[in-house]
């Protein structure tokens, strides 16, 4: 099992980036940081967040940026990879922890 923790606020991001694109992407190449990415539709804007960690693996995955953005603000956010699958944990504003798939 390959884990990732990611110590950002995404929720407090995510907010911002929904004016932006409905989807952020986590991608990022063995040995090299882990990025965060946001597309508008028009494909004229690209967003680039580094997530200030370098990761083991490849990895590209997708999670809608409504989800992230309810969660809450300084949670840890842990993204583990097992089979083929990537999935995301984080806690919502409210304090329900979600396990959940993400695509890739």
């Amino acid at each position: 099992m390959i884990q990732l923790d990611i110590t950002l606020p995404l929720g407090k991001i995510a907010k911002k980036l929904a004016k932006v694109s409905d989807e952020v992407v986590f991608h990022g190449k063995a040995t090299q940081p882990l990025y965060i990415l946001a597309m508008d539709p028009s494909r004229s804007l690209l967003v680039v967040i580094d997530a200030g960690i370098t990761i083991d693996s490849d990895i590209d995955a997708g999670i809608p940026v409504k989800e992230l953005a309810e969660t809450g603000k300084g949670v840890r956010y842990k993204m583990d990879y097992e089979g083929e699958a990537w999935r995301i944990v984080y806690e919502t504003g409210s304090g329900l922890k979600v396990r959940k798939k993400i695509g890739g």
